[in-house]
């Protein structure tokens, strides 16, 4: 289906869930979902303390073999890898500060393994390859923002429009969220990749 699914953390919420839900939304199956979070949009007086232990929380992910039951397992093949590096150096290259840098992991199982990686975006660019890419990989883009007004615009700045999940205990934060971002799905204090099997499934834009 596509997408470049965001997620927004404002300074009300849940820091230990929002951490705990957006490694999963992020990380689980190596970031290989349509619906997996590839854009972070936090606000800057909780962003140090959230950036912090969501890079914590990414260094202890296990990564390994299928039935090993690791957290992370391969990508699909040699040229998801290729992809996904070559996007962390267009990252470098267009000014995004690397928090946690990607690399290839030989492993005793064959396989295309390689370990998560996090940027931290210092200015929105509508022309930016890296911010408006779908990578389809461990990739995550970080953003901060000092009002809702920002966030949207963010959110918004994607061709595609499939999920969004906003972090917050403010109704108010959600509802405007929820009338202004042009997404398919959206989940509150729960992460992008999790959908009701009782409610219709579909984005926007190039989101089919």
């Amino acid at each position: 289906m596509g997408g470049k699914n965001a997620a927004v953390v404002w300074d009300d919420c849940d820091i230990k869930k929002a951490v705990y839900e957006n490694l999963v939304g992020c990380f689980i199956t190596t970031g290989q979902r349509c619906s997996a979070t590839s854009r972070l949009i936090v606000r800057k007086s909780i962003a140090d303390k959230f950036i912090h232990h969501f890079h914590e929380g990414a260094k202890k992910l296990s990564i390994g073999y299928g039935f090993d039951n690791p957290f992370m397992g391969p990508l699909i093949n040699s040229a998801s890898v290729d992809k996904y590096l070559r996007f962390q150096g267009i990252a470098a290259r267009e000014n995004c500060q690397q928090v946690m840098r990607g690399k290839v992991l030989e492993l005793s199982e064959e396989g295309y393994y390689v370990t998560p990686s996090i940027n931290l975006v210092q200015k929105p660019d509508l022309n930016s390859i890296y911010q408006k890419t779908e990578v389809f990989g461990p990739n995550v883009a970080i953003y901060t923002v000092e009002d809702i007004g920002e966030a949207i615009q963010i959110v918004n700045s994607s061709s595609y429009g499939l999920a969004l999940s906003v972090f917050s205990d403010d109704r108010e934060v959600f509802e405007n969220l929820f009338r202004l971002s042009r997404v398919g799905v959206m989940n509150w204090n729960r992460g992008t990749v999790g959908a009701s099997s009782r409610l219709p499934f579909g984005g926007m834009g190039k989101s089919g």
